[in-house]
């Protein structure tokens, strides 16, 4: 194929992609929505006017940071493994690896959709925040690297999922009892530092506290670790999980 007609290919994917999560915002786009709302009021509000501040910020500015990203990845990670095992499971997406479209841009097509919707439901998220508490921007470069990475990686996780999973029950243990737990265990709601020793060693061994810390420090200017040490462990772990992928893609089809 010329590369004309690669981006055509790849175009022509992404459409697809990104017009079914519109399609289906009410089940893909509201229903984060609202449960993170219900954080802001009940953990932010509520409860957090009784906390006091951390590391200078108020509770609920503090857990708004961890609370988007935790978000955004989850919607990016599902989008891309629901899609992809539908796909497979009607057997279409046989029709897309027998086409001359290099595997590498059929992998983009996935994990680009899987990005929009991350993104699509982070900004309303961060709206939605505006109305509970003040947001900061301390460093608008860094939050945006950060939010493209993470959501890009998660969205290849997804597709690795999806390309291993033998029922819709099994694309949903991934994100039900992985990846929410490693969110939470990650700093959302909390400082490493208040925590004792044991616990900030299990905490530093999980990989989503770094995604949280480099996106808190973007809103906030607070750095519980390194920013560069936090994207050098991104960058590798992106670059790692989309090879993989790209390897599983292509044994898909053989």
């Amino acid at each position: 194929m010329n590369i004309y007609a690669i981006y055509i290919s790849f175009l022509t994917l992404l459409r697809k992609e990104v017009v079914r999560v519109l399609r289906i915002w009410p089940q893909s786009i509201i229903p984060p929505v609202i449960t993170t709302t219900l954080y802001f009021l009940i953990f932010g509000k509520l409860i957090g006017s009784q906390v006091e501040d951390i590391e200078g910020n108020s509770f609920i500015a503090f857990i708004v940071p961890g609370l988007i990203m935790s978000q955004m990845l989850a919607n990016a990670y599902i989008n891309s493994a629901f899609s992809v095992y539908a796909m497979r499971f009607v057997r279409s997406i046989e029709e897309i690896l027998v086409s001359p479209t290099p595997y590498p841009i059929i992998l983009l097509s996935f994990i680009l959709s899987s990005m929009i919707r991350g993104v699509i439901t982070a900004i309303i998220i961060t709206i939605i925040a505006m109305f509970f508490t003040t947001i900061s921007l301390h460093h608008a470069g860094v939050l945006i690297l950060v939010a493209m990475i993470a959501s890009f990686l998660f969205g290849t996780l997804g597709v690795i999922n999806g390309l291993f999973s033998n029922s819709f029950d099994d694309v949903a243990i991934i994100p039900t009892f992985v990846i929410t737990p490693l969110t939470y265990l990650g700093g959302v709601f909390y400082s490493i530092d208040m925590l004792p020793d044991f616990l900030k060693k299990l905490t530093i061994a999980n990989p989503i506290y770094y995604i949280i810390s480099a996106f808190r420090y973007g809103f906030l200017g607070y750095e519980s670790v390194s920013v560069v040490a936090c994207l050098a462990v991104l960058i590798v772990m992106t670059i790692a999980s989309f090879m993989f992928a790209l390897k599983c893609l292509s044994r898909t089809q053989n």
